[in-house]
């Protein structure tokens, strides 16, 4: 972890190697890299791989894999299959102490090597440079040379990291191969050239072991500190001097140990206790750069972590046609659906490393700090075909001490009850892609930059989880009048993503939800919110916390539905068996005009990197009277007054389960009528569930008369501007005013495409 001033990272990319190249010399790197991780694409005659990130975790060597049941959150929410007695514990995306929720043991020195023995005994408070993890490496060639450039998320001195590149110049020969060099302690197939570099200087070793110095070899090394790269040039000649139609490459990273001039061994460290480390018998090597197909596993290095611990890396390469990018080629752009872990960048792009977070009874989670960050993406069909319907989008936001990915590693497993300890982990998506494809839905998550509770314990994670957002909505069409926001546990993003930009969300659907309560529940006006908990095991200390939710929703009026699972307690499976139950409340469209917009801010609230106000509906600009204290809008387009509820149904009914015994309770209030609220009940949505009781309370909602005119109340603003063209007023006709109610004078700003007017309103008198 570092930041650095703008002078030292102008200075920060230097040749290392003196004698080497001028940077005139070097390849610009050109080429647009792939989305996807664990895959390649050759853009502007450069092959360009991405990696996972933040899959650093090197070999299985003490064989847990990740994701194998918790012992403490399966004893506080255990979640029993009871049809299925060879399957008795399902999956639990939490936890594990330390390292057990990687299937890689590696860890990395603690960056300070003095800690607190009192209140930290463990030293797992402290922080750590991941320097041997990858972000993609980066291939081209010309007549005379072949240049490289391997990204790393950290590299905060030249010689911290040693990387070595395994390369094959005639894939299938049946010749070459053998151990690394310089002690990487693992050995492959088929290499005749076998290239070492460690920022402050580089080998190149033949099939017969003989090992000359880079420079020697005409090459020449550069490193970027700022970047966080490390170049290389070879001599095309010193690689294949007779051509070859394809190279296989392997290649993997690790810590350059400068005293012993060899790849360090990893050993157990105080920064994650849990870590056994490589214990002298696993290779040196904590990332390959080019695993691929890790299905679920949660952090994408399940395979990778077997396949070192197995010494058998040979299925973790990467295969190239020197030829295309000697022509300057360019692949295709080819739409793939399904599962699938992109990069996005983020805000702060100055901090590097890892640092733990406190521990939290027997989890310990980590802020990853670094302006490039994971995101887990699902494409349903239509998203490769333009004649079909525009999916929608799910953005979820993880529970506490998971990631990105446990939504569909999460519903998966549960789908198909499977337990990690027995079951292998690479068992595919398939009923993920089902639900993306039977309800033609996007879903999208990002890290937010920790595995932590999530939210409010880093600064930027609420930017990051924006920035994710709108990586998803950028990259791919979706329907921006069908967006939902999920989340499981922890305290959540979703609500507070929804109450930041309620314009950009047509729905919230929580499991477990701790508190989520608060004042801003007031933006969600238009929003319809499903919650669900258990009344059992861990969610029993939420429950108040959940009435209090349910009681301010339905005095705000607002629809929601409040689903209680009898006998069930706070476990991933709730969020499967109830996405079918959410489906039916929280598939309307968003109103893109809305007749009422209600909007709280409290600038004390503000969080890093966010506006105040970001602007909502019709309402674009806001200014506060005082800025330190909070503001609220509430606003009524008179002209849209038809579209305002006519009543609100209040409803109370019970279902059981058959199959799984399960008793769900719905509570909770809707603008419709009660034969459309019927239709949306378990026993008519999915299958196995009958009704025990049900009971609606119906109370009619006056509506105010339609005018072009706007009404409402205005606390703490100066100034407003109201978007027309966004509303059903006529701006072409006088706009009345009168009814509006303010605590301060207020400039209220009225644009269109046909002019602006501007009219100041002040206080009633008394």
């Amino acid at each position: 972890m570092r930041r650095a001033s703008a002078a030292l990272l102008a200075l920060a990319a230097v040749a290392v190697l003196p004698g080497t190249a001028t940077a005139t010399q070097w390849h610009r790197w050109a080429g647009s890299a792939g989305r996807p991780a664990g895959q390649a694409v050759v853009s502007r005659g450069e092959a360009i791989w991405s990696d996972y990130l933040f899959d650093d975790y090197g070999a299985n060597v003490d064989t847990f894999n990740s994701m194998a049941p918790d012992v403490l959150i399966g004893a506080l929410s255990p979640h029993a299959y009871p049809a299925d007695p060879a399957h008795p514990v399902g999956f639990a995306p939490s936890g594990h102490v330390g390292r057990f929720r990687h299937t890689g043991d590696f860890s990395y020195p603690a960056k300070n090597p003095h800690h607190d023995p009192v209140g930290d005994p463990l030293d797992e408070q402290n922080s750590y440079d991941n320097v041997a993890d990858f972000a993609g490496v980066r291939l081209a060639v010309d007549a005379g040379h072949v240049w490289l450039r391997f990204s790393l998320t950290d590299l905060p001195k030249p010689a911290s990291t040693v990387i070595g590149l395994a390369i094959d110049t005639n894939p299938g020969g049946g010749s070459g191969g053998g151990t690394w060099p310089l002690g990487a302690g693992v050995a492959s197939g088929g290499w005749d050239r076998f290239l070492t570099v460690w920022g402050s200087g580089g080998a190149l070793t033949g099939a017969g072991g003989k090992t000359r110095d880079l420079v020697g070899a005409g090459g020449a090394l550069k490193v970027n500190l700022a970047g966080n790269t490390i170049d290389v040039m070879v001599p095309r000649a010193a690689i294949a001097p007779a051509g070859g139609k394809s190279w296989r490459l392997l290649a993997g990273a690790g810590v350059w140990d400068a005293a012993k001039h060899s790849w360090a061994l990893p050993l157990p460290q105080d920064t994650q206790s849990t870590s056994p480390g490589s214990l002298a018998l696993a290779p040196r090597i904590y990332d390959l750069a080019f695993n691929q197909n890790e299905p679920n596993s949660i952090w994408n290095e399940t395979k990778q972590a077997n396949d070192l611990d197995a010494k058998a890396i040979d299925s973790d390469g990467w295969t190239v046609d020197p030829r295309r990018l000697a022509r300057g080629a360019s692949d295709r752009r080819r739409c793939v659906t399904g599962p699938r872990v992109e990069s996005f960048s983020t805000w702060d792009r100055t901090e590097e490393g890892l640092v733990s977070l406190p521990q939290s009874l027997h989890n310990e989670n980590y802020v990853y700090r670094w302006h490039r960050q994971p995101l887990a993406v699902l494409l349903p069909k239509a998203s490769c075909d333009r004649t079909a319907r525009v999916p929608s989008l799910d953005y979820f936001f993880h529970p506490a001490n998971v990631n990105h990915n446990a939504f569909f590693v999460g519903n998966e497993g549960d789908a198909v009850k499977r337990n990690y300890v027995f079951d292998s982990p690479n068992m595919g998506f398939s009923h993920e892609i089902a639900l993306a494809n039977r309800y033609n839905r996007i879903t999208a998550s990002g890290l937010a930059r920790t595995d932590g509770w999530n939210y409010g314990d880093v600064v930027g994670e609420e930017v990051a989880d924006r920035d994710a957002f709108l990586a998803a909505t950028r990259r791919y069409r979706y329907d921006p009048r069908h967006v939902r926001v999920m989340g499981m546990s922890g305290r959540l993003g979703a609500p507070f993503f929804a109450e930041m930009w309620p314009d950009r969300v047509s729905a919230v659907a929580t499991v477990s939800n701790h508190d989520a309560d608060s004042p801003r529940i007031a933006n969600l006006r238009n929003t319809p919110w499903v919650f669900t908990n258990g009344t059992a095991y861990l969610d029993t200390t939420d429950v108040p916390s959940y009435t209090k939710l349910d009681d301010h929703l339905n005095a705000l009026g607002y629809e929601y539905v409040h689903m209680t699972w009898n006998g069930r307690g706070h476990d991933f499976n709730l969020v499967h068996q109830a996405y079918p139950l959410f489906e039916p409340w929280t598939s309307e469209a968003r109103e893109v005009r809305p007749a009422r917009l209600t909007y709280y801010t409290d600038p004390k609230k503000r969080r890093p990197g966010l506006p105040n106000f970001p602007g909502v509906a019709w309402i674009p600009k806001i200014k506060l009277a005082n800025p330190r204290q909070p503001a609220r809008i509430d606003l009524t387009d008179l002209e849209s007054a038809i579209h305002l509820p006519a009543r609100d149904t209040r409803f109370d009914c019970t279902f059981t389960n058959v199959g799984t015994s399960d008793v769900v309770e719905l509570h909770g209030l809707f603008h419709d009528r009660p034969s459309a609220i019927r239709k949306r009940m378990p026993d008519r949505v999915a299958s196995g569930w009958a009704e025990n009781s049900c009971t609606f309370t119906v109370k009619p909602v006056s509506r105010p008369a339609r005018a072009n005119a706007l009404a409402g109340s205005l606390r703490n603003i100066s100034s407003i501007t109201i978007d027309l063209d966004r509303t059903r007023l006529h701006p072409r006709r006088a706009i009345d005013l009168s009814r509006l109610r303010t605590t301060v004078p207020v400039t209220v700003r009225l644009r269109s495409r046909h002019g602006s007017h501007r009219a100041v309103i002040r206080p009633a008198p008394g």
